[in-house]
């Protein structure tokens, strides 16, 4: 019986997918065992960051270490059809399940730089850089339109696997730049949390810390917020991080944003977790102890243009450039007066 691995990011496309596949006579599927891997159904992977720090020695980057939860989800054809309400049928713990042979391997990831990253990220922890070698076949689908996707299956394979690999290169950079950032800003911004004896998430993300020196610099949010009600809602500040361009040097290029749709909502919730602002009927209150932070803050921490800065440097790498050199300079620059300046509290 011929045996194929399909690997998705997630259900839904696995669902259309094999849709597609059983409304199709297709030689290579037919009589065979489908084995589907859903990279973020109970197998998400985690940071794993170095356990011996050195405190003197921060900051600076540090190789970006995954690893995967060992539940990956993996589904089985029933041999009549497909049911989609019973596809979970096994949980392969070792990476020996999936050490046997397959006559082919199918990609299919969304088109953005996470999934192709932890797709690529995934294979290689499990059959090593050369993965290609073990599959009879390999497939590189992209998930644009779920309908279109089966007709152009066999079609301009080496032009998908070229745009899979570039953005796997892209996803990589941009993880480690996220993993760096995040490693850096817990260490020395968590010790203005203790400080202030705010405990909650230690970890303060780029979008989050933009937000902060934005809402507590009067300056700059009267810069941003020209033409708004000075009174804050959850809406002008929505429209602010939505509608950011920063210095405007990127206007041109990237869509402007602090955060994306599906974040925005959470950082301002953390704001509120952590205190930095309240709420009266309809108007959001900046608090005193959001203030305390924001002063606490070295003035080298708000970069106007970091979230452009950064995806120019994603956009540079699909390219073919290595930006690894610029992020640690970059970070270094940005954290190291914040370390001087907790020496002083």
């Amino acid at each position: 019986m011929k045996k194929i691995l399909l690997i998705t990011e997630k259900r839904s496309i696995t669902e259309s997918l094999l849709s597609e596949i059983m409304n199709e006579n297709d030689e290579m599927f037919v009589g065979a065992e489908i084995w589907v891997c859903n990279l973020n159904y109970g197998s998400a992977p985690i940071y794993e960051y170095p356990k011996d720090v050195k405190y003197k020695e921060y900051p600076k980057t540090n190789d970006l270490k995954l690893k995967w939860n060992p539940n990956f989800s993996v589904m089985n054809k029933d041999k009549g059809n497909f049911n989609f309400d019973n596809l979970l049928v096994k949980q392969a713990t070792k990476r020996g399940d999936f050490n046997q042979h397959f006559d082919a391997l199918i990609l299919c990831q969304d088109c953005d730089y996470a999934g192709a990253f932890f797709a690529s990220s995934f294979l290689e922890l499990v059959y090593g850089d050369d993965y290609e070698g073990n599959f009879g076949k390999v497939f590189y689908l992209e998930y644009f339109n779920m309908s279109e996707i089966y007709k152009g299956f066999y079609d301009n394979q080496k032009e998908k696997r070229e745009r899979f690999i570039t953005r796997s290169n892209a996803g990589k950079f941009l993880k480690f730049f996220q993993y760096n950032f995040n490693f850096n800003s817990s260490m020395f911004l968590s010790e203005i949390l203790v400080k202030l004896n705010i405990k909650t998430d230690i970890n303060i993300s780029k979008y989050e810390l933009q937000l902060i020196h934005i809402l507590f610099d009067d300056k700059k949010i009267e810069k941003f917020m020209v033409g708004k009600n000075k009174e804050l809602t959850d809406i002008n500040i929505l429209e602010l991080m939505t509608n950011y361009i920063g210095s405007g040097k990127y206007k041109d290029i990237y869509n402007g944003g602090i955060g994306g749709v599906a974040t925005r909502m959470k950082i301002v919730k953390n704001m509120f977790e952590r205190g930095f602002l309240k709420r009266e009927g309809k108007v959001l209150l900046r608090t005193k102890l959001g203030y305390d932070f924001f002063k606490l803050l070295n003035k080298r921490t708000f970069d106007i243009d970091l979230p452009f800065r950064v995806n120019s440097w994603v956009r540079e790498v699909e390219e073919g450039k290595d930006n690894y050199g610029k992020v640690e300079k970059y970070i270094y620059n940005f954290f190291v007066e914040q370390k001087r300046k907790n020496r002083k509290m």
